[in-house]
């Protein structure tokens, strides 16, 4: 069973980075849909109305180095100059930015180590005037693509979108970042977020049916398919886990 779980994971995986809305999107969605068929289960692709959010690729530009990095969803993208200022303690606290002037400013700052904190340290960035926000991890040799947002709040509506630029590039470029600014004292960076954003795409619900002996209830499991970078643990593993689920509903049923 263990290995079944991980070739089929490493199947899903093998098809890249899938964001709802896109190409991508339709070809994991096929496979999928091809799993369950080969069981003979009802398949359905119910589509629906989606924001499309694609990143093209990031770049950093200090002096004659160049760093790439990914761009922060959903934000917006954008060529961005300006002089980069250092936030400590990962900016998550408003206290922090009380002390500092990043109005017209780029700023530089970790990821804080719980990484969903990102849009706290984006909002207080937006909030006190950045233009854009630079995030270097805080493990070594990892690139990450959290969201952020808009607003402090959560929210099922639509909210806008985040509006100035944010990347993230691993902690080695970072600290080397940090160290040319500490030297310099002052440093200039342009900072470049290549992102493609679609309103109105469409994307799809996988709706698998399994027969059931009482018509009169239904049990409902799910996971999503959409995903950043490889999307091992979320959230593809899941997909796996609900094949596997059919497959033992089908054969004691």
């Amino acid at each position: 069973m263990k290995g079944d779980l991980v070739e089929s994971l490493r199947a899903l995986i093998s098809l890249g980075e899938v964001t709802a809305g896109t190409q991508s999107e339709l070809k994991l969605v096929d496979e999928i849909s091809t799993w369950f068929k080969d069981l003979n289960l009802e398949v359905r692709l119910d589509p629906i109305m989606v924001m499309s959010w694609r990143d093209f690729g990031a770049r950093v530009e200090v002096r004659d180095i160049t760093i790439h990095g990914l761009s922060a969803p959903h934000t917006l993208g954008g060529i961005v100059e300006g002089d980069l200022i250092h936030i400590p303690e990962s900016g998550i606290e408003e206290h922090v930015w009380r002390n500092v002037d990043a109005k017209d400013k780029i700023v530089l700052v970790e990821l804080y180590h719980d990484p969903d904190e990102a849009k706290t340290t984006y909002l207080y960035a937006l909030e006190s005037g950045a233009r854009a926000v630079i995030f270097y991890d805080f493990k070594p040799n990892r690139l990450r693509r959290i969201v952020i947002s808009s607003v402090w709040d959560y929210r099922f509506d639509p909210t806008p979108p985040p509006p100035i630029p944010a990347v993230y590039i691993k902690r080695e470029d970072g600290l080397k970042i940090l160290k040319m600014l500490r030297n310099k004292g002052t440093l200039k960076v342009t900072l470049e977020s290549k992102v493609e954003v679609q309103h109105q795409a469409i994307g799809y619900n996988v709706e698998v049916i399994l027969p059931s002996a009482k018509e009169d209830k239904e049990i409902i499991l799910s996971g999503h398919h959409d995903h950043w970078l490889t999307g091992a643990s979320d959230n593809l593993i899941s997909i796996v886990i609900l094949y596997n689920v059919a497959k033992k509903l089908l054969k004691h049923a």
